[in-house]
């Protein structure tokens, strides 16, 4: 098992455990539930070892990685990165700051994420990953129109008269 970046740990030490304190409307057939992310927080919290619930999760996530390969090395269909320290937060992909997760594992691990150190970019990574709850489709909408809004100030894309010929 590889030791986890330094900026790793220290990132997520400076910020104290919190309890979750809102809940998101999640529909029925969401690839999680709202009381499963409950469970999985309790079980993480109290996992010890000195980390915090997100620490303790990616802990697990790697010590699994094994399991979502086959004997030659290939990832299994459906297996993804997750960026330990996300690229919005200065990580990068060194392998050292990946681990594979599946789809479901990487909705939590961004839930996590994002109730460990209340960032906004991991609520909506969380969000946009989770399904289509009403939350995770404004936001997706605002997100669509923010990006909409910085290509006619930049000029590109359908705002620029050489992208349109």
């Amino acid at each position: 098992m590889q030791p986890q970046p330094k900026r790793f740990i220290k990132n997520i030490k400076k910020k104290p455990v919190i309890q979750p304190q809102q809940s998101v409307n999640i529909r029925p057939n969401s690839i999680v539930s709202g009381n499963e992310l409950n469970t999985i927080w309790q079980k993480m919290n109290s996992a010890g070892k000195g980390l915090n619930p997100y620490e303790n999760f990616i802990q697990k996530l790697k010590n699994e990685e094994k399991t979502k390969k086959d004997d030659t090395g290939k990832v299994f269909i459906g297996i993804e990165k997750h960026h330990i320290i996300p690229r919005f937060d200065g990580g990068t992909d060194d392998p050292s700051n990946l681990v594979l997760v599946s789809i479901k594992e990487h909705v939590i691990a961004h839930w996590l994420r994002w109730k460990v150190l209340e960032k906004p970019q991991d609520y909506a990574a969380f969000l946009f990953r989770i399904g289509d709850t009403e939350e995770a489709i404004a936001q997706r909408n605002l997100a669509i129109r923010a990006a909409r809004e910085r290509y006619k100030i930049e000029g590109r894309f359908m705002h620029d008269s050489e992208w349109q010929r």
